[in-house]
């Protein structure tokens, strides 16, 4: 029994590693712009932190789900539960993301007043508003295929996306390209839609219902 765990855990383990890691240094490029841009970045993470917290949820209320029903042999009433973990996940998140979006100036300023990270953070936070569904898909989804026993592919390539696309790009359009803050932004979103894309892509495909844990 130890030895199943360990096989289903240690993908991710390691993916959590390394992406905490690969945010460090998103954090050191940020950090390298300035005091304010770094500044805004944390702030958003913050406030961010908050916005996922009921995707988390729905997606182990989903993983258990999705476990139950494959060990009774319905692969078809556990797609039906992550199917509905999804909309759920998307209704919460993207009213919280619309709330972002229209309501960032007033959001912002309760957790810094200086004028020139309010400038910042404002928009970036709006930036991020509009990202909370490809998010929702991203936690709901990945927690769906844990559940059911998939944890190698989605770690790998949730790794390499961080060290191939993320980490690079954000460097190239934040320094190298000049793009400074809005970069570092941009990159994240284009790595949060990318791995959006693929983990549904892997929810479709059905190879979860196949796994034997």
């Amino acid at each position: 029994m130890l030895k199943r765990q360990i096989l289903i855990a240690y993908p991710i383990a390691l993916q959590e590693t390394l992406v905490m890691f690969s945010f460090t240094i998103f954090y050191k490029i940020m950090g390298t712009l300035g005091a304010v841009q770094l500044a805004a970045t944390h702030i958003i993470f913050k406030i961010m932190h908050a916005s996922f917290m009921p995707a988390i949820g729905i997606g182990q209320a989903c993983a258990t789900l999705v476990g139950k029903f494959l060990g009774e042999e319905n692969p078809d009433k556990a797609e039906r539960a992550i199917n509905e973990s999804l909309r759920g996940s998307l209704m919460v998140m993207g009213t919280v993301g619309l709330c972002f979006v229209l309501f960032a100036e007033f959001i912002i300023p309760l957790f810094i007043a200086d004028s020139n990270v309010i400038k910042l953070a404002v928009p970036g936070l709006r930036f991020v508003g509009l990202l909370q569904f490809a998010d929702a898909v991203c936690f709901t989804t990945w927690f769906a295929l844990t559940g059911a026993g998939d944890t190698k592919i989605p770690a790998l390539v949730d790794i390499l996306t961080h060290w191939i696309l993320f980490i690079p790009a954000c460097y190239l359009l934040s320094i190298t390209f000049g793009y400074g803050y809005w970069g570092g932004w941009i990159s994240f979103g284009l790595h949060l839609i990318f791995f959006a894309c693929f983990i549904y892509y892997r929810f479709k495909r059905g190879y979860w219902k196949t796994i034997k844990v």
